[in-house]
């Protein structure tokens, strides 16, 4: 053995023996340094890693192997050491760092770099080789070398490394920073006292006992801020030892208890079930209830643990797994605005009100629960805003606070260029060429019902436009000028309403207008079975059957076909089951006394209408044709002027009459309409009506736009000026409906019934109007007249003759009543009405 190879030995013999000698210290004293600290912490942490990778890959063991004995105990014991890793993790991070230069583990962790050294030092000329001097001792002046700038260390870069610590490097300079700062602590929510008449009182009362104490208004309420928790409970305690303070707190975090939802457990799972496992587990679990939907009132799989704030319970959140389930974990958070159900004011809770109790039923102080009124109130009060109609509770109370919607980040430069989408080093002349040089970025489709108006459009654009290019832009606007001069319904819809014949003309597109929107935009969809309300229980069956289905579509697992096959029988089943129950809640809900016995026997007993050959003059109809041109012939010979005798002396009195007036007659405006009033009327149509020959229904005029009833308010008023009905709204579609009791085999025992159109109907209604307003001044309706009026119904006729014979019968007199009912009283018309409105003093221009 060499010189060499014995002084190697017995360096290797030295260190293991200082390794001892420390190791020996450390196990019997605590750690002296910072360093060491920091040295055992990472061995602990290292040594807590290894231990729950064993545990999981024995969770996971005994999970294939079916070992459920053991799975509670082992995630157990898997969160404990979370916790306690996590615990570890904190208490290296508090650890200082270490001051002691000479260190023997600062050293280890931490090796010395060398320091650049930053100080100006000067760097020596190297000697030339041909240096020269002169005679005289005269040396000729060096080129000097050029000095070099100072490299001046960095520090350290700060990242989010959990672990930087243990990162080797140079000693960290002690420097307080934002990480090493304390954090904030939690601002204190303040204490809400009710403003009262002696408030003056109140604060002096509070100030003298906490003169620190910060005060504000909020409304009718103070904001009393406390500086610290103490302060904030001996603030609580002293208003509530007064019965003069009514206020309301929120709690403390700290006494706030954790709740969360559990999620992915079955419907049908028992709430103590859950309470049960989670104890296992070693969570303390307050209360557990089930979740129930607010619009159909039924029960949710999800489940709302409550538990007491502590470090453990806050692990609850990891829990990935519950009776060997797969689950999640989530926080609980409501939604909406809190309402006290103490004193029905909002913002708070019950449980931190210290405010008089209010009623929401009857408005005394008393709790709602202990309320003597347990029936439905008809009325109800509003005991926030003293209004009847609703209760506090009411979302649409003005009072009640609306939710405030997250602020909306606003785009100031619209204008936004993307720096991806061009390309570089384009010449002048390469770019106005009309070649596309960019790259095209695809620009997302936005789905539409309807693409006429966007094909019409496209349908004057070239197909290979490109607007990314300069000189494309200026053929864009050259293109767009040639649609607006070629398609004039961009601009206006309605013409100059100066004459008659415009006036059709803009009735006519007016119409077009709205019926083109209404084919754009509705579709149909024929149902041919009548559509069946099922409850939710069976909505759920169905949808698990389409799983199934899918799942067999997609795998031809037999096992989903027989649970495809089973759910439709259950399915079956259960539909059936639903129909009796239907129906024998039907027959119980039958009285006599409304008429809903006799409808539905109605409407089970009637029979299916028999459609009639009809007898026409050209032999028997069958077909529709024939049959409509048998109603035509019978209403041509029906709608004829009043057969002879004629009253000759009558007829020319008329005459006269009538050109004696029109010879003198001065034309008179009447009162204009307003979109105001237009509005109204359409707004009072029935939504069932059927529609005329414009096929416009009422439903469609209610959702016009206020542009659109202006346009149709001008119609209107021309039409009162120019006293002009426009040739569309005269026409009108006739259904014939078969007459009661008659033999439907002839074709005038049909009774025609015109359906107008809907715009003719609103314009009627606003002559109608003003008729009534002149004949009501000038009182020209005779009171028999009963028919057509508002107010006069049968009834009040029906009265007025039973009075009229109890009134003989009381003076021992006979009454004598002639009734006439004329046939086809209204197939028949007098068009000389004229003169009987000129004799009734009515105004023409109406």
């Amino acid at each position: 053995m060499s010189e060499s190879d014995s002084e190697d030995e017995s360096k290797q013999s030295q260190r293991p023996e200082s390794a001892m000698s420390i190791k020996s210290d450390t196990s019997n004293l605590l750690p002296e340094t910072d360093c060491m600290k920091r040295r055992l912490a990472i061995r602990e942490i290292e040594k807590l890693d290894s231990e729950l990778d064993t545990y999981k890959k024995t969770l996971t063991i005994n999970r294939a192997i079916g070992d459920k004995a053991s799975i509670p105990q082992l995630e157990k014991i898997i969160l404990l050491n979370i916790v306690e890793k996590e615990r570890k993790v904190s208490e290296l991070r508090l650890i200082p760092p270490c001051l002691d230069a000479n260190c023997l583990d600062h050293a280890l962790l931490f090796p010395m770099r060398p320091v650049t050294d930053t100080s100006k030092t000067k760097i020596q000329p190297q000697k030339r080789k041909n240096e020269k001097e002169d005679s005289e001792g005269f040396a000729f002046p060096k080129k000097t070398a050029r000095p070099i700038t100072p490299t001046i260390a960095l520090e350290p870069l700060t990242t989010k490394n959990n672990f930087e610590t243990l990162t080797p490097g140079p000693d960290p300079i002690i420097k307080m920073t934002t990480e090493n700062k304390a954090t904030k602590p939690r601002a204190l929510l303040p204490i809400t006292l009710k403003v009262s008449e002696n408030y003056r009182d109140q604060i002096k009362k509070i100030n003298e006992t906490f003169p620190d104490l910060q005060i504000k208004t909020a409304g009718d309420y103070f904001k009393l801020y406390p500086n610290s928790i103490d302060q904030c409970r001996s603030l609580s305690h002293f208003l509530e030892s007064d019965s003069q303070f009514q206020f309301y707190t929120f709690p403390l975090l700290e006494n706030k208890p954790l709740k969360v939802v559990i999620k992915g457990l079955p419907r049908v799972t028992l709430p103590e079930e859950i309470t049960i496992d989670l104890e296992e587990l070693g969570f303390t679990v307050t209360s557990c209830t089930q979740m129930i939907s607010k619009r159909t009132k039924l029960e949710l799989p999800f489940f709302l643990i409550t538990l007491p704030r502590n470090d453990f319970n806050l692990t609850i959140r990891q829990l990935t797994h519950l009776h060997y389930l797969k689950i999640s974990v989530e926080g609980y958070s409501i939604r909406g605005v809190t309402q006290c159900y103490k004193c029905n004011n909002f913002y708070h809770t019950a449980a931190n009100c210290f405010m008089k109790p209010r009623c929401i039923k009857c408005g005394k102080e008393h709790m709602t629960k202990d309320c003597n009124i347990t029936q439905r109130i008809e009325n109800p009060y509003c005991i926030n805003c003293h209004v009847y109609g609703y209760t506090a509770c009411y979302t649409k109370c003005p009072r009640f606070p609306k939710p405030k919607s997250a602020p909306q980040t606003i785009n100031k430069n619209n204008n936004t260029f993307n720096s991806n989408n061009v390309k570089e080093n384009l010449s002048y002349a390469n770019a106005v060429s009309g070649n596309n040089h960019n790259n095209s970025t695809p620009q997302p489709s936005i789905p539409r019902k309807n693409r006429e108006s966007q094909s019409s459009f496209q349908s004057f654009l070239p197909a290979d436009i490109n607007f990314n290019d300069v000189k494309n832009l200026f053929e864009l606007f050259k293109i767009i000028s040639n649609i607006v001069n070629n398609c004039p319904k961009l601009i206006s819809i309605l013409p100059a309403l100066k004459a008659t014949n415009n006036l059709d003309t803009a009735v006519q597109n007016f119409t077009d207008v709205i019926t083109n929107a209404i084919a754009a935009s509705t579709s149909t969809r024929v149902i041919n079975t009548p559509h069946l309300h099922l409850p939710e229980n069976i909505r759920e069956l169905i949808r698990a059957k389409n799983r199934f289905r899918k799942l067999w579509n997609n795998t031809r697992y037999q096992p989903y076909k027989r649970e495809v096959n089973a759910l439709i029988r259950q399915i079956r089943k259960e539909i059936e089951a639903h129909k009796n129950r239907t129906w024998k809640d039907l027959l119980l809900t039958l009285n006599p006394h409304d008429n809903s016995l006799y409808n539905l026997h109605r409407k089970i007993t009637k029979r299916a209408t028999v459609t009639h050959p009809l007898h026409g003059p050209g032999g028997m109809a069958y077909s529709d044709f024939e049959k409509a041109e048998a109603f035509k012939d019978t209403l041509e010979v029906t709608f004829q002027e009043n057969v002879e005798p004629y009253s000759d002396d009558k007829i020319e009195e008329v005459e006269n009459v009538v050109c004696n007036y029109f010879d003198n007659f001065t034309t008179l405006t009447p009162p204009l309409t307003s979109p105001i009033e237009v509005r109204g009327i359409i707004k009072r149509l029935q939504n069932r009506k059927a529609a005329g020959p414009d096929h416009i229904p009422n439903i469609a005029l209610k959702y016009l736009t206020l542009n659109a009833i202006t346009h149709l308010t001008k119609i209107y008023n021309q039409c009162l000026i120019k006293n002009h009905f426009p040739t569309q709204w005269k026409q009108a579609n006739v259904v014939m409906l078969p007459k009661p009791n008659q033999d439907h085999k002839f074709s005038q025992n049909y009774r025609p019934i015109s359906l107008l159109s809907t715009t003719a109907k609103v314009f009627e209604r606003i002559i109608l109007k003003r008729i009534q307003t002149h004949c009501k001044a000038i009182d020209c309706i005779p009171p028999e007249q009963c028919g057509f009026r508002e107010g006069h119904s049968t009834l009040h006729q029906l009265i007025r003759v039973t009075n009229i014979i109890n009134e003989g019968f009381a003076n021992k007199f006979y009454t004598v009543g002639v009734f006439l009912d004329v046939k086809r009283a209204f197939d028949k018309m007098w068009h000389d009405l004229t003169y009987k409105l000129i004799k009734l003093k009515n105004s023409l221009d109406i």
